[in-house]
């Protein structure tokens, strides 16, 4: 199923759509929206063309939301054009419930984190074994599922996406025993607190009634204090 939809609207569509369909270890819908990238601009330079990826465009890119077997909800954005960036956005929490659900071990969800576990200390082993190696594999996992601009003769000759880091999110949720503690001002009114500096963002909220969520948002994952460079904003 392929749809044309408004770049707030895709993650509600998706989740819509998972609750109807119940997919499992699938493609859930494939969404399409024009946005900003960075394409080839050729120019002509003492009699000789010169090629930059200077020129900024607003084109195609396609969204294949996905169910994963081990990472639950993600997905995966294709640019049309070359050199046809791909960014691959997933929830560790997420994947932390799948593993708990696989080991038969009892949690509440509080959205996309936690807020309770039978075995708390089994939840803190299995978040810190999260690294490079499963983030890899499902990456790779997917570029073999879905169709692609490369082909597999491109990219066994070599032209193939390498994965990276542009933006890491993480977070801490602390629960109330007594949530009336966490609402400072009155019923209906959520305040937020968010302070910038660099590459670096902090929001702290209090999440569905019942958590004080704090979230911390680096843009270059390289520098954790911010850094003074701007990289491209991803998720």
């Amino acid at each position: 199923m392929r749809l044309r939809i408004n770049e707030e609207k895709k993650d509600d569509v998706a989740n819509r759509l998972r609750r109807e369909r119940g997919t499992r270890d699938g493609i859930v819908f494939i969404g399409v929206a024009q946005e900003k990238a960075k394409a080839f601009h050729g120019k002509k330079v003492d009699g000789q063309f010169q090629f930059d990826r200077d020129k900024t465009v607003y084109v195609n890119h396609y969204y294949f939301y996905i169910d994963d077997e081990d990472f639950g909800p993600l997905f995966i954005k294709v640019c049309r054009y070359a050199p046809w960036g791909i960014k691959l956005c997933r929830n560790g929490h997420a994947w932390a419930q799948r593993q708990l659900a696989r080991k038969n071990i009892a949690y509440e969800a509080l959205d996309n984190g936690f807020l309770s576990c039978a075995d708390p200390g089994r939840l803190q082993q299995i978040c810190d074994s999260l690294g490079p190696e499963e983030i890899g594999r499902v990456f790779r996992q997917w570029l073999g599922r879905i169709p692609l601009p490369l082909r597999i003769l491109d990219r066994e000759a070599g032209y193939d996406w390498d994965l990276s880091m542009w933006q890491v999110e993480v977070s801490l949720t602390q629960i109330f025993d007594r949530p009336l503690r966490g609402r400072v001002i009155q019923d209906g009114v959520h305040p937020s607190l968010h302070i910038e500096y660099k590459n670096f963002d902090l929001k702290q909220y209090f999440k569905e009634g019942r958590g004080c969520r704090t979230e911390g948002t680096f843009r270059n994952p390289n520098d954790p204090t911010g850094g003074a460079t701007d990289r491209h904003r991803g998720r």
